[in-house]
């Protein structure tokens, strides 16, 4: 991890722990406040860069609670979470890869034409029973497509409720960004509600753009130098400058649809993880109350 790593959102009551790490806190810096959880508090499963305490080298603490009677421990009772979560999102990424597609307009420019716009369309009639709208899409024609410069989604007036998602389930194994993909309309206003689910993906490098929605790709390793604004589920992060995350991952948190428990193991949490790295140091941010 390099510079700061902010954890928890700044508003709203946190109850238990907000940050959990069930490996090992290593960062490229050695300054004070590299991880600031905003409320609540930290549970750490190994150790901070390397060492079986949290201060550096100028006895300032590299991981802080910023909140209010927020405390950082250490207990390896929590160094399984990382295994126990990756069997869940796994789960959770069958059953989402198992909804039929809702036969939404989708319109992605040819990699030999003119730049133009991918456009995802929906109307009333493309919404399950559930109230969820899917997408089956290939990865590389739209990602490693050097054509694509904007990347919308039209909902048409539809509003999406709590429990309710626009899902994505795209196809490919390795992505590589073309360019710095400019989200807007439906990605913008009901991002909470977007679940973009890479079901066989094992590495995804962001390069220099942007995403917009959740992602759920349990088997990647994720390299990022821009903003994710919306929850991030994988197995890794990783940056070109090494180990770690250069970026930003915002909110807002996962609010949509969540497998039902028939398809996922007890309990699914899914739509109350906000950040889940699954490797050697697992990342995980729980919702909290707000």
């Amino acid at each position: 991890m390099q510079n700061t790593f902010e954890a928890a959102a700044n508003v709203g009551v946190a109850t238990g722990p907000a940050l959990v790490v069930g490996g090992g806190v290593i960062t490229a810096q050695q300054n004070a406040s590299t991880v600031k959880v905003n409320k609540g508090s930290a549970v750490i499963g190994g150790t901070v860069n390397g060492g079986a305490t949290n201060p550096n080298q100028n006895n300032q603490s590299i991981v802080v609670s910023q909140a209010p009677g927020g405390t950082v421990t250490f207990d390896s009772g929590v160094s399984g979470v990382g295994a126990a979560d990756y069997a869940e999102l796994k789960a959770d990424s069958a059953a989402f890869r198992a909804m039929a597609s809702t036969g939404g307009a989708v319109v992605i420019p040819s990699p030999v034409g003119q730049d133009g716009l991918a456009a995802f369309t929906l109307t009333g009639a493309n919404f399950d029973a559930n109230g969820n709208a899917v997408f089956d899409i290939d990865g590389e024609s739209l990602f490693e497509n050097t054509k694509v410069q904007q990347i919308s989604l039209y909902l048409n007036g539809h509003s999406l409720a709590k429990g309710e998602s626009v899902v994505f389930n795209v196809s490919g194994v390795n992505f590589d960004f073309a360019r710095s993909y400019n989200f807007t309309d439906g990605f913008v206003g009901s991002v909470a509600n977007i679940i973009w689910n890479f079901y066989e993906a094992t590495s995804i490098n962001l390069n220099n753009s942007n995403f917009r929605g959740a992602m759920l790709a349990p088997d990647a390793i994720l390299t990022n130098i821009n903003t994710i604004d919306g929850s991030v589920f994988v197995k890794e992060l990783g940056t070109r400058y090494g180990n770690g995350m250069r970026a930003e991952i915002h909110t807002p948190l996962y609010l949509g649809y969540v497998p039902p428990p028939s398809a996922v193991p007890e309990p699914s949490s899914l739509a109350m993880a906000g950040l889940a790295a699954l490797g050697a140091a697992a990342w995980r941010l729980r919702r909290r109350s707000v």
